[in-house]
């Protein structure tokens, strides 16, 4: 997995002010709780404060675990029972390898926490949480998908033309853009050069816009991750031999809920 500190520490101090689909959206969260009973184990990957909630909602005992205390402690400020925080369990742990009990979740939680692991280490991740989960428990978790379709000049083009655009989907978006299918993963750092080129492009009375679009995009992003992703058929294929897919959901709340589809998974 990506560790790096940088990228760690600039998400936990920016966590406030993103926005859908970079973080969950209520109606995602919403398909969770449709399937959740009260009173659960539930293990949440990373920090995410609205699956906190979720848990707390529900009277469920709630773990965390995450590779950065900083991120829990940044983050535990953002939750609607942020007072409840205190009475969770925090793991500073490695996802590929917990010191956490065996068969004992009901739940497992995660957001997008399958494209932070490289694609050499899937198995070891699949089988860490088929042995976390119970026999009848859930792995829950939002996954990146990629629209092949969308193009670079429109895209940003699109953003760009907003007044108040929404940069958390203008990356996810260029997601589908930057992506290298050869090497299976994607970055942004290449979206500031794109950005830039079409800046250039642009009659001088009309770059503004470009201009703002750019400024806004790197004060927002930390470039130090990279995310790891295969087709997905792929990507589907490699979840078949671990969990049986009971479910696959989108919420309709956000304009790009299509490239964030909600798996339901059930140990095989």
């Amino acid at each position: 997995m990506n560790s790096n500190i940088n990228w760690f520490k600039k998400i936990a101090d920016q966590w406030h002010i993103y926005r859908e689909p970079i973080i969950p959206s209520f109606g995602e969260v919403a398909l969770m709780k449709k399937v959740m009973r009260t009173g659960a184990r539930v293990l949440v990957l990373g920090a995410t404060p609205r699956y906190r909630d979720l848990g707390h909602e529900l009277k469920c005992e709630v773990v965390a675990c995450d590779m950065n205390l900083e991120m829990l402690v940044s983050t535990s400020r953002l939750m609607k029972y942020s007072y409840k925080s205190a009475a969770e369990t925090w793991v500073i742990a490695n996802w590929l390898e917990t010191p956490l009990k065996t068969n004992y979740f009901d739940y497992i939680l995660g957001d997008f926490v399958i494209s932070n692991i490289p694609l050499n280490l899937r198995s070891q991740f699949y089988l860490e949480i088929k042995r976390l989960l119970k026999k009848d428990g859930l792995f829950i978790t939002r996954h990146i998908m990629l629209d092949h379709n969308l193009k670079a000049s429109a895209v940003v083009t699109h953003y760009a033309d907003q007044k108040d655009p929404n940069i958390c989907e203008f990356q996810f978006a260029m997601q589908s853009v930057v992506w290298n299918k050869k090497l299976k993963q994607f970055d942004l750092r290449s979206v500031r050069q794109i950005i830039k080129q079409m800046i250039r492009k642009q009659a001088l009375s009309n770059r503004r816009k470009y201009k703002i679009l750019y400024q806004r995009f790197i004060a927002d992003y930390p470039f130090e991750k990279t995310w790891f992703q295969d087709a997905e058929i792929n990507e589907e294929k490699k979840l078949k031999k671990y969990f049986q897919i009971t479910a696959k959901k989108h919420a309709s709340d956000h304009r790009l809920s299509y490239l964030c589809p909600v798996y339901f998974l059930k140990k095989k």
